[in-house]
């Protein structure tokens, strides 16, 4: 990740490339601290003050000019870009969307004379020769286009998608020579284009929370925003309500028409941030007003200099009856379990041991591994066609079925996995094998290669294949009461990059492990690829097979072809062997 994920503390510590995860305590009752000054906004990297234009520049020069400017502008409502506009352009939403571009933007122009008689566009690719050229005629047009190779995207609403390599924006400005005789940008598209240094140094990532619809785990929805606006826009986010393709799979406690009574988040000189939310927040049930508490300082204690959050609602401190403990971030708890011989064991203590109440039978020729909490249950694929229950006293088989996918277990355990018998559907089976269809129309057509369910278990990323090649997917869980999953949601890309991939794991609540080819790889390695954020390649191992993942980046686990079982360094910068003659690593989940 080139820009860092953020985890709430209690002690609110911000590192630049990595964060430490933790729960976070919070005040729910009690007077409004009232400090002795307030804390602004975190501002971005001081990137310079871009240049305005310069007199007699050329329509190339021009748009450069604004392109350059647009970075800082984010912290000022783009008062210097707004220069190079005409003065009736008042429609341009620079907050629609960010390109975030790698490289160099390429651009040239043409210009034509807008009075009659003034012939055909003349080509002009320097766009910079202002100097050699004559001045030009008021009302004289131009159109300069160009593009730039796009790593991401960035929506209205802060959602990032990372771009597939090789993906490109066309770039288009119409310009015109006003009465001064300066050319001046009169009709651009909506939205804003920056480098992925500048980028990273304008907006940071924000986990905004909302609960599973059983209330029991708090569920990250990566955003991006501006660093200058970063803690108010987090917290209107989290009133808006979860994205799109989250929003069926999690529950949304605040009351309809609620927002900020004051258009800001105040932090005080002590650290307290003070939400004031509309009285539109009073209708809220007493377990949902804790839930909103719990929602809303668990995404502002992210932020440095943040210690404690008061909530109020029209003034006064919104009442909660008992404080929300909803889990951030669940443990997987003790592993990697792997296959040794014909049984499963844990190397939780480093040394290879029976797991209890699981038969050595059926596991010698299996595919794939997963557990469930506590290795209650433990499931075993074979071949690629059946799958097979080895806990107990003896081994049970659950679903005999054609190119079945890596399977995994959630926090209900329910045993995912997918089928070609089933197209557009995942199949998720209760651990007496009774199997549940789980529709989702956008796998049509593709065969699925790996599932793994979070540990909320309010998402799940799919990793599948068709004639053009692999994809990673997520997409949120829709359940029934009983937890029994229905469908899911629509998905969303992630991890576009990695080309070959062939399975991925959970490293935390918004960080993938992904097994595949990234763009200076020519074989398969392992990559960190956040729920919203850039593709980071760890350094490469020899011939992995598998992988697996506990709590965090250094819990992440390679199983090499040899038996190797690799994990991370302590430094986290390297791999060391952490077993040998072991096989298929799994964690719950």
């Amino acid at each position: 990740m080139t820009t860092a994920r953020r985890r709430a503390t209690a002690s609110a510590l911000l590192l630049l490339l990595a964060l430490v995860g933790g729960c976070a305590v919070f005040p729910t009752s009690g007077d409004v601290h009232q400090g002795t000054s307030e804390v602004p906004e975190p501002g971005q990297v001081y990137l310079g003050t871009p240049d305005s234009p310069r007199q007699g520049a050329a329509p190339v020069e021009i748009v450069r000019g604004f392109m350059d400017a647009l970075a800082q502008g984010v912290s000022d409502d783009f008062t210097v870009a707004r220069e190079y506009l005409a003065d009736d352009v008042t429609d341009w939403d620079p907050w629609a969307s960010v390109a975030v571009y790698s490289g160099e933007p390429t651009l040239a122009s043409g210009t034509a004379a807008a009075a009659a008689g003034a012939g055909p566009d003349a080509a002009d690719p320097g766009g910079d020769a202002a100097a050699a050229q004559p001045a030009p005629t008021p009302g004289t047009t131009a159109r300069v286009r160009g593009d730039v190779a796009t790593l991401a995207s960035l929506g209205n609403d802060g959602e990032f998608t990372e771009e597939p390599r090789g993906t490109h924006k066309e770039l288009s400005f119409t310009l015109e020579v006003d009465p001064a005789g300066q050319w001046r940008i009169t009709r651009l598209d909506d939205g804003i284009e920056m480098s992925g240094a500048n980028f990273s140094s304008v907006y940071r990532s924000v986990d905004v929370y909302f609960p599973t619809t059983d209330a029991k785990v708090l569920v990250p929805d990566v955003r991006w925003f501006p660093q200058s606006i970063a803690r108010t826009q987090a917290v209107k986010a989290v009133l808006a309500g979860p994205a799109p393709w989250l929003r069926d799979a999690v529950g949304n406690p605040v009351p309809e028409g609620t927002d900020l009574s004051v258009d800001s988040v105040v932090v005080d000189g002590d650290g307290t941030a003070t939400v004031d939310l509309t009285a539109a927040a009073k209708a809220a049930s007493g377990p949902d007003r804790a839930v909103m508490v719990q929602q809303l300082s668990t995404v502002l204690l992210q932020f440095p200099g943040i210690q404690s959050v008061d909530v109020l609602a029209a003034g006064s401190v919104l009442s909660v009856p008992a404080s929300a403990a909803l889990l951030v971030d669940p443990d997987p708890g003790p592993g990697p379990y792997v296959v040794v011989g014909r049984g499963v064991r844990s190397l939780a203590t480093g040394t290879p041991t029976k797991v209890p109440d699981t038969v050595d039978a059926g596991a010698a020729t299996a595919t794939a591994l997963a557990v469930g909490a506590s290795a209650k249950l433990v499931v075993a694929r074979e071949g690629t066609g059946q799958l097979w229950s080895l806990s107990g006293t003896r081994a049970r088989l659950l679903l005999a079925a054609p190119d079945l996918a890596r399977p995994s277990v959630d926090r209900f355990d329910r045993i995912w996995t997918a089928s070609s018998d089933h197209d557009a559907a995942l199949l998720a089976l209760s651990a007496a094998g009774r199997s549940t269809p789980v529709d989702a129309s956008w796998l049509a057509g593709r065969r699925v290669l790996s599932v793994a369910v979070s540990r909320d278990g309010a998402r799940v990323v799919v990793v599948s294949q068709n004639a053009s090649g692999t994809r990673v997917d997520l997409a949120g869980v829709v359940r029934n009461e009983a937890g029994v999953p229905l469908r899911l949601t629509d998905a969303v890309s992630v991890g576009a990059s990695l080309a070959s991939v062939t399975q991925a794991v959970w490293v935390d609540d918004d960080t993938l492990a992904v097994l595949g080819r990234g763009a200076a790889a020519s074989v398969a390695t392992v990559n960190l690829v956040p729920v919203g954020g850039f593709t980071r390649a760890l350094s490469p191992v020899n011939d992995v097979v598998s992988i697996a993942a506990g709590h965090g980046e250094r819990a992440v686990f390679a199983a090499a072809k040899d038996g190797t079982l690799w994990e991370r360094s302590l430094t986290g910068a390297s791999w060391t062997a952490a077993a040998v003659e072991v096989r298929l690593p799994a964690f719950p989940g």
